[in-house]
């Protein structure tokens, strides 16, 4: 049989396993939780908005290139031509923006 010092110590030995077991638990339950990007694989509301948005640009934007490109064809003045050709640039550009985020959000 033992005395209290023998049982208080027993006491701290059990809640310092508990209090081990219990961290463990906790870590494994972080451990196996989704990260946040994991959780979610859906778009927000204002994210959708911008995809459908996108969409209309980008066609937007293709006809206008169509319309300049007919136009470059039938045009024999030099300014009207450098005027034009800078403003498909301008088109490629935001179109290759465009594009590429409306890939990120398709992936979603």
């Amino acid at each position: 049989m033992g005395n209290y010092s023998q049982y208080h110590e027993w006491l701290e030995e059990r809640n310092k396993e508990q209090h081990k077991i219990q961290v463990a638990e906790r870590v494994n339950t972080r451990e196996n939780r989704p990260k946040a990007t994991e959780r979610s694989k859906k778009r927000s509301f204002k994210e959708q908005k911008e995809y459908e948005q996108l969409a209309i640009d980008i066609e937007n934007l293709e006809n206008e290139k169509k319309s300049l490109t007919s136009q470059l064809e039938n045009q024999t003045d030099y300014q009207e031509i450098d005027k034009i050709g800078k403003r498909l640039a301008e088109i490629n550009d935001l179109l290759d923006e465009k594009e590429m985020r409306w890939l990120e959000l398709d992936e979603i």
